[in-house]
């Protein structure tokens, strides 16, 4: 009785162990099977974004798994093992076992390690993701409008960049309006207005001056050596000197820009640059007189919704969306030995964006990232109206290129590469 009991007891414990494993193990598989062991397939493409506390870690995790997987290793090779010719006799029993053990807690510290590899990836990739999302809205811009007035007072915010940047001569020349691919000087109480607003905010810094035969020198006809030159040039002494450029654009929406930006006189690095809609630019009135004049002439009609939304369409966006999803722009200002960037935008001549995308382009890179832009497009439409060729002053240029989507593709190319890199996009 008490042999069968016996029995009956030992089946029970077996029979509760199988079970008792089979649950823990079929939990063990399904917690495994909630871990993505397949983002560790993008090790290296995700430790390229890691910072220095997480390569640390990595290092660290790996040196685990070289270990584990050595251990196994080992395992498997004292499993394979036979007796010797010197020692025919051996009990490999033991050595048997220890490969087991050694092959078992291999196996263990290889999935924790994994385990752990998994976590740090993971934790990787959501700041990357992150990153990445904020990248694709970083240079995302809007602009609101205001008087020329109210514009002006902005020259405070691009002479304090001047004078932190150690210019202590900023050259002022004149007024520009850029307006049907045509640059004309505006020799108006708009640019006196304009120049008033610069000295009154130099005040006791004194770096303003108006010097008489400004020009753009081009000697031996080579863009390359493109300076500017001016009379009493020893009078203004030795330093680096800056030009602040001023210029209204026109488009076809009701506002137009006011670019008001300082630049390297010698390299025609953009210094400091602030970009605004004004409603009242100059000329702006006699563009609309014609108008004005059949308006008050004929009989007034209540408008159509159709009209008033057509109207409304002429008002600047207010959204202009630029893309860059693989941070390519801060990654090229990261540069050991930055390029010096160009934006080239001739193949947008015909469209509606003409004038418009490049420089609310480059306001964006210029208030968003550290990138190095030469602004030698206005120097020359400014100044070289006797240079055959655009002055081409940059190692790099950043392309604008109009898509039949309506967008504007952005791409990347040094002077001395065919190698063409796409960026992303501008949409307005």
């Amino acid at each position: 009785m008490t042999s069968q009991l016996t029995r009956i007891i030992v089946c029970f414990l077996v029979v509760a162990s199988i079970t008792l494993f089979q649950t823990s193990s079929s939990a063990q598989s399904a917690k495994d099977d909630s871990i993505n062991y397949q983002i560790i397939e993008r090790k290296d493409e995700l430790r390229s974004h890691m910072n220095l506390q997480q390569r640390v870690a990595l290092l660290a995790i790996e040196e685990k798994i070289e270990q584990a997987e050595s251990d196994i290793k080992s395992g498997n090779y004292l499993l394979q093992s036979k007796p010797s010719a010197l020692n025919p006799d051996r009990n490999m029993r033991e050595v048997y076992e220890r490969g087991e053990a050694r092959i078992e807690s291999g196996e263990a510290a290889l999935l924790e390690a994994r385990k752990e590899l998994v976590v740090l990836l993971e934790a990787c990739d959501a700041l990357l993701q992150q990153k990445l999302t904020l990248a694709a809205e970083k240079f995302n811009t809007s602009l609101s409008t205001k008087t020329f007035s109210e514009a002006l007072e902005s020259a405070q915010e691009v002479l304090q960049a001047t004078w932190e940047q150690g210019y202590r001569t900023i050259f002022f020349d004149e007024l520009f309006l850029f307006s049907d691919s045509e640059t004309k000087r505006l020799n108006s109480a708009q640019s006196e207005q304009a120049y008033n607003a610069f000295v009154r905010t130099d005040g006791d810094h004194r770096a303003i001056g108006a010097p008489s035969g400004l020009e753009l020198s081009v000697p031996d006809n080579s863009n390359a050596t493109a300076k500017f030159v001016y009379d009493n040039a020893k009078s203004y002494g030795v330093g680096k000197k800056a030009l602040v450029t001023i210029e209204i654009i026109t488009s076809e929406y009701e506002q137009a820009l006011l670019s008001m930006r300082t630049i390297d006189l010698e390299t025609f690095e953009v210094i400091s640059q602030n970009l605004s809609l004004i409603s009242d630019y100059p000329h702006r009135e006699h563009e609309h007189e014609d108008e004005d004049e059949d308006d008050a002439a004929a009989p007034q009609e209540e408008k159509s919704e159709e009209v008033a939304e057509i109207e409304a369409s002429d008002n600047f966006p207010d959204l202009i969306k630029i893309r860059d999803e693989n941070t390519w722009i801060d990654r090229f200002a990261q540069l050991q030995n930055p390029y010096q960037f160009e934006v080239i935008d001739s193949e947008l001549d015909s469209t509606r964006f003409a004038n418009l995308a490049k420089i609310v382009f480059e306001d964006s890179l210029l208030r968003n990232s550290e990138l190095v832009l030469i602004d030698s497009d206005f120097v020359f439409r400014a100044y070289g109206k006797d240079l055959e060729e655009p002055l081409r002053m940059a190692n790099a240029s950043l392309h604008l290129i109009p898509q039949e989507t309506g967008d504007i593709k952005i791409t990347a190319q040094a002077s001395n590469s065919d190698n063409i890199i796409e960026i992303g996009s501008m949409q307005f």
